[in-house]
């Protein structure tokens, strides 16, 4: 599964790919996920900023957006099972 990052998920939001906050959920879904006490509103708001922030220039706004969900999505953790370990564990 290839990664994604918060700049693909900001350009997927810009482009309108993303419109529902079901949309969004799934977009991130395996990837990243919300710190505790985030939700979509607190995106919307990083969003609203990153847009203030970046004036009009598009890079700058994508930039500015991705630096603002950094403090609200976190990388989902991939735990990698050996097949040693897999075998094992079905043993048991």
């Amino acid at each position: 599964m290839a990664s994604i990052t918060l700049k693909n998920i900001v350009e997927h939001i810009m482009l309108g790919n993303a419109k529902t906050s079901e949309e969004f959920n799934d977009k991130i879904k395996g990837h990243w996920e919300y710190r505790s006490n985030k939700s979509i509103s607190d995106v919307n708001l990083a969003v609203q900023k990153g847009l203030k922030l970046g004036k009009g220039k598009a890079e700058r706004e994508i930039e500015c957006i991705a630096m603002y969900l950094e403090s609200i999505l976190k990388k989902v953790k991939v735990v990698k099972v050996s097949k040693k370990e897999g075998v094992n564990n079905a043993k048991s």
